[in-house]
């Protein structure tokens, strides 16, 4: 792999633990919320959003990585 790409990897990794970081957070937040509807709904919303920006952030490197291939095609 090249070192652009062992970095791309890294900074996917990072913002990926980064992500699961905040996920633990609003979980810990709606496992304390009790009886608060409120609290819950938005910690259980915030889960959710958090789900997909690291769905995003996946499919987009994954994105990346075919372009950079079929580049290296065309340019040999």
């Amino acid at each position: 792999m090249s070192t652009k790409t062992n970095l791309m990897a890294e900074d996917l990794k990072e913002m990926v633990q980064d992500l699961i970081v905040e996920y633990s957070k609003l979980s810990e937040l709606f496992k304390g919320a009790g009886l608060d509807a409120k609290l819950k709904e938005g910690s259980l919303q915030g889960m959710a959003n958090i789900t997909q920006l690291m769905q995003v952030t996946i499919q987009n490197y994954a994105n990346w990585k075919h372009i950079m291939r079929e580049d290296k095609k065309v340019n040999k």
